[in-house]
């Protein structure tokens, strides 16, 4: 008989649990989903925060952002094939989605953040990568979401 658990963690009683490898801590993922409302998806959305935004140029990605209300900061990702291969532009995508979900309760409310993968972003690595958002989440908390 098979066991009652995925390979992702995920048991029968519907709570996803991450690190649940042999050895690992298991903790639930409770804030550090992706939901849709976290998501800038229209690209009205996107064509507004890249006209009117305030920006930032960092080695591996350029940051636009909006500020303004009381939602939860919202993300948008773009990576053109300049960035790289598909599995590449995926991977670092899905790099900056955990960022985001790690990172997203230190964040301004009412923050919309646009991020363009550069094309170097994937050679130079998840650590390299992981380095420029950390700047990037201290700039923005440093600033708040006054910023328009």
């Amino acid at each position: 008989m098979r066991p009652n658990r995925s390979s992702e963690g995920e048991t029968n009683d519907g709570v996803c649990r991450v690190g649940a490898g042999p050895g690992e801590p298991r903790r639930e993922l409770g804030e550090e989903r992706f939901p849709k409302t976290a998501r800038i998806t229209a690209r009205s959305e996107f064509l507004a925060i890249q006209e009117r935004g305030r920006k930032v140029s960092l080695p591996g990605v350029l940051a636009l952002w909006r500020g303004g209300g009381s939602r939860p900061a919202r993300l948008g990702i773009t990576a053109s094939r300049r960035a790289g291969c598909a599995a590449e532009r995926n991977a670092v995508k899905r790099w900056i989605r955990e960022w985001f979900r790690r990172a997203r309760t230190g964040l301004p409310a009412g923050l919309d953040l646009v991020l363009v993968v550069r094309a170097g972003a994937c050679s130079a690595g998840h650590a390299a990568l992981g380095r420029d958002l950390a700047s990037l989440t201290r700039k923005l908390a440093s600033i708040g979401a006054g910023a328009r």
